[in-house]
């Protein structure tokens, strides 16, 4: 029998959005190797190709391979890069053999009850041979998971399953259920009762430690091994023709960096310091809100470490470079200002539709109840398929929906404020009249370096963004409930300064928190704004960010932008 090529395509995208809706309990529950909190992270970064799978599988394998980061995104990408090349039911026992030998083979050290036991319950489901049940398959993976905690002591001692593992179940379990054209919601809590909460205990152990991952240009692979061995923890490796790509741990990356060069050439080096008590933080700041969750959009100027930390769950918007599509908060700011500053075109898109109702299905299972902070419905659709979702499935009123007509720094503030109101209180009531009071109090101004990007996303006429550049002309813009308006002209750096200062000695009441963000101009910023803002609001808040890429990606490089509110 032969598999339909789409069914297949469309399983892997189902899968893959699976995994990204349930990444953030995936951060939480993270304990083994490191309690650092990211293998739900490093899942959505490294299963990105997924999302949009090029034609070729074995294109799509080399982009798994190449883009995998930590642990799990690596031991993951090992064993997909067989998968993904299934072009026949019947040879799909097959592959997923080959995968589980390929990821036990990047692994220095296996271990059971990880992603790895998950992969060889798969490998014996699908040994029975056809008919294929993704039901059965679901129930044994299921138990593989659960049965984690027993063989791991650091899982037993946190009192949850392998985050690894429970990835690649709900990776599995999404893509047969579109197989199978089954419903695609995941009774996680259920299924994982008292397993996915983590105890309020310390499970990492104190001291430097980093996170590496690195590409080799090699000759011989024997000194590479001893060196690494030798030097780290947690070691995976995967050789590609003359290059070997090594994920590792280590206390010591320059000793490493020095002992690898000796031996082949580095032409990838990243470098990420690693919290040992970063699932356990993660925990803690989302544990006072188990019963009240709070949820936005990517596309609001809000750092996702920051939403981390504040126990705010964001989902993604996507960004179109180059013939790719990634996630806006997986993209490089730095090589997206470059690529446009060069000609380049970039649009900009949500995520599809059966992506948004899985998150949506994820946060109604994590949560008692869920406010969702949408940005405005004049800007995306967000807010309308929401609607139209909880209409259908959320018949107990437990997620509930807000267009704030705002987007990027205005948005983020609301968010900011909101977060730092839910500390006081679990109502969700009061918590919704307090979001909806910063929906119409939240003000945003932004300042573009010019006409021509707003041009070129067709949010302006060529002749107007022509004539605009040539005379000097940067508008002020501020994004509102009815869409983006245009509160005045000015025709310097300096004159955007003054205009904003002179805008807020004009507001009623004197903003206490301000968000200050940057596009590809993070110094200019820092150097030329933030000390007139200090001078002028010596007792506001001001928290510098990055500016939302998908209104970077309109308004262009040069672009910064002032966020204000009041806390009450």
């Amino acid at each position: 029998m032969i598999m339909a090529e789409q069914v297949f395509r469309e399983a892997l995208i189902a899968a893959h959005s699976t995994v990204v809706a349930w990444a953030s309990l995936l951060d939480r529950i993270n304990v083994f190797p490191v309690a650092d909190g990211d293998t739900g992270a490093n899942l959505r970064a490294s299963l990105a190709p997924l999302h949009d799978p090029p034609a070729r599988s074995g294109d799509l394998a080399r982009q798994l391979l190449a883009g995998a980061i930590g642990n799990s995104g690596n031991i993951a990408a090992a064993f997909l890069s067989s998968f993904v090349q299934t072009e026949d039911l019947a040879e799909l026992s097959t592959r997923v053999q080959q995968g589980c030998r390929q990821s036990r083979a990047a692994v220095a050290e296996p271990q059971e009850g990880t992603m790895l036991t998950v992969f060889d319950g798969l490998a014996d489901a699908l040994g029975c041979g056809p008919p294929i049940s993704g039901e059965a398959v679901e129930e044994r993976l299921a138990r593989d998971v659960r049965n984690g905690m027993d063989v791991l002591p650091a899982l037993k001692k946190a009192g949850v399953v392998d985050a690894g593992a429970l990835g690649m179940f709900l990776f599995f379990a999404g893509f047969f259920r579109r197989i199978e054209g089954r419903a695609p919601d995941i009774p996680v809590l259920d299924l994982f009762h008292g397993r996915i909460r983590p105890a309020p205990v310390c499970v990492g152990e104190p001291g430097e430690r980093y996170c590496i991952d690195l590409r080799l240009s090699i000759e011989d692979i024997r000194p590479v091994r001893e060196v690494l061995a030798t030097s780290g923890e947690s070691l995976i490796m995967q050789e590609d023709d003359a290059c070997l790509k090594v994920h590792v741990h280590t206390d010591n990356p320059q000793l490493l960096h020095s002992r690898l060069a000796e031996v082949a050439a580095i032409d990838r080096w990243q470098v990420e310091g690693i919290d040992p008590n970063g699932a356990f933080l993660a925990a803690v700041s989302q544990g006072d809100h188990d019963g009240l969750g709070l949820v936005s959009d990517g596309a609001g100027s809000l750092p996702r470490s920051v939403a981390d930390s504040m126990g705010v769950l964001l989902l993604d918007s996507y960004i179109h470079m180059d013939g790719h599509s990634l996630p806006e908060s997986l993209c490089d700011p730095e090589k997206v200002y470059r690529f446009m500053r060069g000609g380049g075109r970039i649009s900009t898109a949500q995520a599809p539709l059966s992506e948004r109702h899985r998150c949506y299905g994820a946060i109604r299972e994590q949560w008692e109840q869920a406010i969702y902070l949408c940005t405005g419905s004049a800007y995306t659709g967000n807010f309308k398929a929401a609607v139209a979702w909880k209409r259908e499935y959320d018949t107990g009123d437990c997620f509930r929906v807000i267009d704030t007509g705002a987007a990027s720094g205005r948005l983020a503030m609301i968010v900011l404020l909101s977060a730092r109101h839910r500390r006081q209180t679990e109502d969700c009531s009061r918590l919704e009249e307090r979001v909806r009071h910063l929906c119409e109090t939240v003000w945003e101004l932004l300042f573009p370096a010019g006409l021509r990007y707003l041009t070129r996303s067709g949010r302006l006429s060529t002749t107007g963004g022509f004539l605009g550049d040539f005379l000097h002309v940067l508008p002020v813009l501020s994004p509102m409930a009815d869409g983006v308006r245009k509160l005045g002209i000015v025709r310097s750096p300096a004159g955007q300064i003054d205009f904003a200062l002179r805008y807020i000695s004009s507001l009623q009441n004197i903003p206490s928190h301000l968000l200050l963000q940057y596009s590809d101009n993070r110094e200019w910023v820092e150097q030329a704004v933030r000390p007139r803002l200090v001078d002028a609001l010596p007792k506001a808040e001001i928290l510098t960010v990055p500016l939302s890429l998908t209104a970077g990606a309109h308004l262009g490089p040069g672009t910064w932008g002032l966020a204000g509110g009041v806390e009450v």
